[in-house]
């Protein structure tokens, strides 16, 4: 975020209120992680970890919920709102109000450390465990804050193509293409082949009907009549007479619908 406002370096005492966030509904969600971390303190126990005690993951492992819960509490009355997060809530919003609840945090165990009994060592470690924590607490969200602006430069690039698809104009379908009508000897072959025959049988009678083999078929060695291709059993000309009686079939019953 190098030529953007960095959200988290500003101190946050009292975050302020945006119009189109319920800080009522906030601070009733924060009430009970208040609670909580008010007994906390009120034992002693989570001072003497955060200055080096013998369970030093007790001030960290409370500290953490505390945060959590702030951030947490922050999004649901968002949410609430039917809102979406986004890079201005992440920096007007919620890096405020977590950090108040890091600054009561560091308030109360301050006010304790005051005390004559605590050592200026404990009081320097308690400083930096502190400062780590507040660090932990910017990078998080200054992670996010960049990954929402990035994400939200993306969408133009996403949805233009999909836009342009929408814009351009709708592909008009070929046209169909006319079939032509039948040559005389298409019609003789269909009449032939509406008989039901098949084989020499239908070659014989095509004979018969007058109908002859094309001329480049003949001029590639095929018998001049359809009976020479019966009575010569090549079977590469029984094939195209097979092939051509399938063709022309398809041909004139599609003319016939």
């Amino acid at each position: 975020m190098s030529n953007q406002k960095n959200p988290t370096t500003k101190q946050a005492k009292k975050p302020p209120i945006a119009s189109t966030f319920d800080e009522h509904l906030y601070e009733l969600k924060m009430s009970e992680p208040t609670r909580r971390i008010k007994s906390v303190l009120v034992d002693g126990y989570f001072v003497l970890s955060a200055v080096g005690g013998s369970d030093s993951s007790y001030f960290s492992e409370r500290s953490r919920e505390f945060l959590e819960a702030a951030d947490r509490c922050c999004r649901e009355t968002l949410y609430a709102d039917g809102r979406a997060v986004t890079p201005e809530f992440i920096e007007k919003e919620l890096v405020p109000h977590v950090l108040a609840a890091f600054d009561f945090l560091q308030e109360s165990i301050r006010r304790d450390l005051s005390a004559p009994t605590w050592s200026d060592a404990g009081r320097l470690l308690s400083e930096a465990r502190l400062g780590e924590l507040r660090k932990a607490i910017c990078s998080k969200y200054e992670i996010e804050f960049i990954e929402l602006k990035k994400r939200r430069a993306l969408i133009p690039e996403i949805a233009q193509p999909l836009r342009s698809a929408l814009d351009a104009p709708a592909l008009q379908p070929e046209p169909t293409r006319k079939v032509r009508s039948p040559t005389t000897h298409e019609k003789k072959i269909w009449q032939v082949s509406q008989r039901g025959l098949e084989g020499d049988q239908y070659l014989r009678e095509l004979h018969t009907a007058g109908a002859r083999p094309r001329q480049s078929w003949i001029q590639r060695g095929c018998p001049g009549t359809y009976a020479g291709i019966a009575a010569e059993r090549d079977p590469k000309w029984l094939q195209r007479a097979a092939d051509e009686k399938s063709k022309v079939c398809k041909k004139l019953e599609l003319l016939s619908h």
